[in-house]
């Protein structure tokens, strides 16, 4: 089977139009601003402390917002950084270690989200 030959103009305009459409995904792309977002500590009555990331992320905790995702994410790498930190410096046991461990972990699962992700909504 032959396949129809595109001639004149077509190969061009369809360029052009390819290009434009990939210039405003890049520009609305360059535009969405960036959250921070973490997923809530939970602690219950006997002490028992988990990071409850299966929440759906509109219930997570925003803890920055940004220009870039680059920011987000030294953001999020800083805050890995002190949590881990904390952790392994605090007591073996009690309640400052089931504190330190969530927000450790609470750290590990954040994630840079773009404003205009719809879990969000």
């Amino acid at each position: 089977m032959m396949r129809p030959r595109m001639t004149g103009h077509w190969p061009f305009i369809g360029g052009t139009i390819l290009c434009c459409l990939l210039g405003f995904a890049i520009s609305a792309q360059s535009e969405t601003g960036w959250y921070l977002m973490a997923p809530p500590i939970r602690i219950d009555s006997t002490g028992t402390g988990w990071v409850d990331y299966e929440n759906p992320l509109r219930t997570w905790l925003q803890i920055g917002a940004f220009d870039s995702a680059r920011a987000c994410n030294e953001e999020k790498a800083e805050q890995f950084q002190r949590a881990e930190a904390q952790y392994r410096s605090s007591p073996a046991s009690g309640s400052v270690f089931v504190v330190s461990w969530a927000k450790y972990a609470q750290a590990f699962r954040s994630l840079c989200i773009g404003s205009n992700d719809p879990r969000l909504r």
